[in-house]
């Protein structure tokens, strides 16, 4: 055979190899930290001040302004004021305050979801009504038309606060929650927004069937992932869960995934750039607040190391996606364990994120 045939092709095995252990080295495996470039604006106490010691209100963003309803205002009473607030501005105020013109209660630790971001839809559910009054209607607010209306239905769940709703083309899907006493419920169920009726499917043994107090967020991969919470119990103290689940919106089936770096319950989860999903706030087993944030890469399902300065821990603050400028922001909530000791107007806004690569060599 002719050497130079044989060393020409000994070359170019040797190309191959080293493009493929320098693509290798730039897969999402060897990333081990990320830094979240953050910045802190302020809300003005002059307007907003009342709004922020509303703990366990629900907002949605859409078009530059967040949406918010209810809230807890004492230790039994809650709030039915709708109101937005413009994040354009600095400092950041409330804009709009919505007259309640409709039966809706008012409401804490309920859920609020959009549905229709250009015709500016959002779709209420369940919540505490009072200490130990529980909602389980859906109401349409259309922030545009600043109307509220509530969807007839037949067949409901039972009431419910602390679950997670999430939209999956014209259906809502709603997991998880508790009334007075625990839920013992081991469906997962679908509301249709055409027919206007509800369906329901069993869970596997392995999804708790008191969980409460979790958290959601939506994937591109047409599902949902749940991580944390509360696992219920009649007869003892209720249990933090350290699992984490995803629900196929498709097939409508569960997996379990992982462990939560943490555990955690009344925390917030949001994805940002379509692949690191951030967890922030809420209580460890031992109902102490939880210290900085964890960053999972959903497309490896590794936990990164987060380097850098860290907004301080709450629960019942807001955690919305400015999806206009592609930030997070953080606005609100209390750092002790029932409510704010002083007025927490910082807003903690996510603007960037720099990854680290891992070099071996």
């Amino acid at each position: 055979m002719n050497w130079t045939v044989i060393i020409y092709f000994l070359l170019l095995i040797f190309q191959i190899q080293g493009f493929y252990y320098n693509t290798q080295k730039q897969q999402p495996n060897d990333i081990e930290s990320i830094k979240l470039n953050w910045k802190t604006t302020k809300l003005d106490l002059k307007y907003s001040q009342s709004y922020l010691k509303r703990l366990y209100k629900r907002c949605g963003m859409t078009k530059g302004k967040i949406y918010c309803y209810g809230g807890r205002t004492g230790i039994s009473s809650y709030s039915s004021q709708f109101y937005s607030y413009f994040v354009g501005g600095k400092p950041m105020v409330v804009t709009n305050k919505f007259k309640n013109k409709t039966n809706i209660p008012p409401l804490s630790h309920h859920s609020m979801t959009l549905y229709d971001e250009k015709k500016g839809l959002f779709l209420i559910y369940g919540g505490k009504i009072d200490r130990l009054t529980y909602s389980n209607n859906i109401y349409v607010w259309d922030v545009y038309k600043r109307t509220v209306e509530l969807i007839q239905s037949t067949n409901n769940p039972s009431s419910r606060a602390d679950h997670t709703v999430e939209v999956d083309r014209d259906r809502l899907v709603v997991f998880g929650g508790t009334h007075a006493a625990p839920i013992v419920d081991k469906y997962t169920y679908f509301f249709n927004l055409t027919t206007k009726r509800w369906t329901s499917r069993k869970n596997p043994s392995f999804i708790p069937a008191t969980l409460y107090g979790h958290a959601s967020c939506k994937l591109p991969t047409a599902s949902m992932l749940i991580s944390g919470g509360l696992i219920g119990h009649l007869s003892s103290k209720d249990v933090t869960n350290r699992e984490m689940y995803v629900f196929d919106f498709l097939s409508e089936t569960w997996t379990i995934i992982n462990q939560i770096s943490r555990p955690r319950s009344y925390h917030s989860m949001i994805l940002f750039r379509e692949q690191y999903m951030l967890f922030y706030g809420g209580f460890d087993p031992s109902y102490q607040l939880v210290e900085g944030i964890d960053v999972l890469d959903i497309k490896t399902m590794n936990w990164l190391e987060v380097k850098g300065w860290k907004p301080p821990s709450r629960h019942g603050g807001v955690v919305v996606h400015n999806q206009d400028r592609d930030q997070i922001m953080i606005i609100g909530g209390s750092n002790t364990p029932q409510f704010p000791n002083k007025d927490n107007n910082e807003v903690y806004v996510l603007m960037d994120i720099s990854l680290l690569i891992h070099d071996d060599l």
